[in-house]
């Protein structure tokens, strides 16, 4: 055996350790989320003390498994990009392509699901941003987090928010064809163009205009744009709720945030249920 496929070798053995190890991490977020929704559920939205010290620790247990399946990911991807470039464009046996370093399928075997790494700035990856395949996860410009429902809808959005680019560019065109809006209706962004939210329909959702888009959901913008401009970072999770499987406008979003006081993450996560009620007509 040559030395160069020695090194394919102890590559492919390496990948095959990077997907189990990202598959383990996004199992185990799974059963945190489970877990959290179980306790949630018992103890409503007041939990006594016990409990909340419990929820915290399972916010600690998440951010953690989070940052393994980020890494285990990063992994894969240089692995499957390095592998690609030695058999001059990929075997039959590789599923990355000659520099495809930011769009990748992986811990598929051991979820059930998809885990797609995109980016928003890159022309190719525009038609999955705009039509997110059903039941994956879609990690966009390695900060936002979005998994999408058998439907192909996004069910939950995820990002830690760390920086303001007012000249961060937007999609009109997305904007104009969102489908699910109805008269009196913003296809709102589920994290704002300020935050270099991603321009296409994986970050938007039909938004009643002056009460939630322009008001409830608006008035937390700003309160995270203050937070970030002291120096802070802001963590947020959005859940999108559906009345049923043909709908494409949110009924809700109920939202978690946080934010850095000196460094550290809070402990207790701040709740939010907005209301998606349509416009009187």
């Amino acid at each position: 055996m040559s030395g160069a496929e020695e090194l394919i070798r102890a590559l492919r053995a390496a990948e095959a350790e990077a997907v189990r190890a990202a598959g383990s991490s996004a199992e185990a977020l799974a059963g945190v989320d489970r877990i959290r929704q179980t306790v949630e559920t018992v103890a409503g939205r007041r939990p006594p003390a016990p409990l909340k010290e419990s929820l915290a620790e399972l916010d600690d247990a998440d951010r953690l498994f989070r940052n393994a399946e980020a890494n285990a990911l990063d992994a894969l991807a240089g692995i499957r990009g390095y592998l690609a470039e030695l058999e001059g464009g990929g075997s039959a046996g590789s599923s990355a392509s000659p520099g495809a370093v930011t769009s990748i399928a992986s811990a598929e075997e051991a979820t059930g699901g998809q885990v797609l790494r995109l980016s928003s700035s890159d022309p190719a990856h525009v038609r999955r941003l705009n039509q997110p395949p059903a039941n994956a996860t879609i990690v966009v410009d390695g900060r936002f987090r979005y998994e999408t429902d058998e439907h192909g809808r996004v069910v939950k959005a995820t990002a830690t928010l760390e920086t303001i680019d007012l000249e961060h560019p937007r999609s009109e065109h997305a904007q104009k064809t969102l489908s699910g809006k109805l008269p009196g209706d913003d296809a709102g962004h589920l994290f704002a163009r300020i935050f270099k939210g991603p321009g296409q329909k994986i970050n938007l959702a039909p938004m009643e205009s002056l009460g939630v888009n322009r008001g409830e959901y608006g008035r937390l913008e700003r309160l995270w744009r203050e937070k970030i401009e002291a120096g802070e970072r802001v963590e947020v999770e959005v859940r999108l709720v559906y009345s049923d499987t043909d709908e494409r406008r949110p009924t809700s979003f109920r939202i978690r945030h946080r934010h850095t006081d000196g460094g550290e993450f809070a402990r207790v996560w701040k709740r939010v249920n907005i209301d998606n009620t349509p416009a009187e007509r």
